[in-house]
């Protein structure tokens, strides 16, 4: 894996900055400043139509950016950094928790509203904390939460749950974050979910992932594992996000496999945010990984965030009753669990 000309830059100012401002805040700054500052450059060599001008949902700031370089990971905005990504999130819990998309300066203050984030980005998090009772989690440090090993004293505690682009970093089985993650869910409650995925199954890179660690070997890195068998195994340059030794991808998701996930996890219905709000920057472009400059590619980068909500209440009431009739045997029931179930919210793209 060698390094451009580009990325060797960005590499050196990262160090500059890291090295010259030991504070986070100050860091924090400096970067702010440097984007204004590369960004009103930008906007002195381009034609004023090919840049899109909206607020940003997250920091409530009017900004712009040349739409046909708006992809899902990109910082568009001059003053937060947040990407089409982040901003999608919020645009999705805002519809869900208040029925229209609203700023993140706008929402009310609901400490009513109990949430949780797996590893949520700073800048949003800490304004959302602001607004509901929200809590963002992390597997390494406190306050902490680790998905697939969940307290069963958290069940059923909260009313949203945030997930940005996790699940393709945690070990298999996924089947078990899902499942968890249902769990810990209010009836009613609602996940806003997100990772990269493409058309068809998910693929795993690593099924029989066990004992593993990533090593560097040379110029490049590999994965070595030991089964449960024992048996050894190595897999050459897997695939970062982040940068190269940082955070694994152990699957790349596909959209089928998905809905099946969705489904056997409990989540009663699943609705796909993938419209456009050009007013806050959400644009969803073409995104082809051979032409991205991550290397290894990473595929699945122009996926819009899920909303996954779990069975409402009366509904999850209903079927304790008709499993605890069939337990006894009784026919009659059985026939109108039938008709309990057909109400119950299909899985769909568009959650209509």
């Amino acid at each position: 894996m060698h390094a451009t000309g580009k990325e060797r830059y960005s590499a050196m100012v990262r160090w500059l900055i890291n090295h010259m401002a030991p504070w986070p805040s100050v860091r924090v700054k400096i970067s702010d400043w440097k984007r204004r500052l590369v960004w009103h450059w930008t906007r002195l060599k381009r034609p004023r139509n090919s840049l899109l001008f909206y607020t940003c949902n997250i920091c409530g700031k009017k900004t712009w950016y040349p739409r046909a370089k708006m992809g899902r990971e990109v910082p568009s905005c001059m003053h937060c950094g947040s990407t089409v990504r982040l901003r999608s999130v919020i645009n999705a819990l805002s519809n869900e928790l208040f029925g229209e998309s609203l700023l993140l300066s706008d929402f009310p203050r609901r400490p009513d509203l109990i949430g949780v984030g797996l590893t949520d980005w700073e800048r949003y998090a800490g304004l959302l904390a602001t607004k509901l009772s929200y809590t963002n989690t992390y597997y390494h440090k406190e306050p902490f939460l680790d998905i697939t090993s969940v307290d069963p004293i958290q069940y059923g505690r909260y009313d949203f749950l945030i997930s940005s682009d996790v699940f393709e970093h945690i070990s298999p089985p996924i089947q078990r974050a899902f499942e968890n993650a249902r769990r810990l869910l209010k009836p009613g409650g609602v996940m806003i979910f997100s990772v990269p995925c493409v058309a068809g199954p998910t693929k795993e890179h690593f099924p029989e992932l066990n004992d593993f660690s990533i090593v560097k070997k040379g110029n490049s890195w590999v994965l070595r594992n030991r089964t449960l068998d024992g048996r050894e195994q190595e897999f050459p340059d897997p695939t970062f996000h982040g940068g190269p030794g940082t955070v694994v991808e152990m699957r790349l998701f596909g959209k089928d496999s998905l809905q099946t996930d969705f489904k056997e996890a409990g989540f009663a219905s699943a609705r796909l945010y993938g419209e456009e709000y050009p007013k806050y920057g959400i644009v969803w472009l073409p995104y082809d990984a051979e032409e991205a400059p991550y290397r290894p590619p990473i595929y699945g980068l122009d996926a819009p965030p899920w909303a996954l909500r779990s069975v409402s209440s009366n509904a999850e009431e209903l079927d304790g009753k008709v499993q605890g009739k069939l337990q006894q045997g009784n026919e009659d029931f059985g026939r109108e669990s039938e008709f309990i179930h057909s109400e119950h919210l299909p899985l769909k793209e568009d959650g209509r």
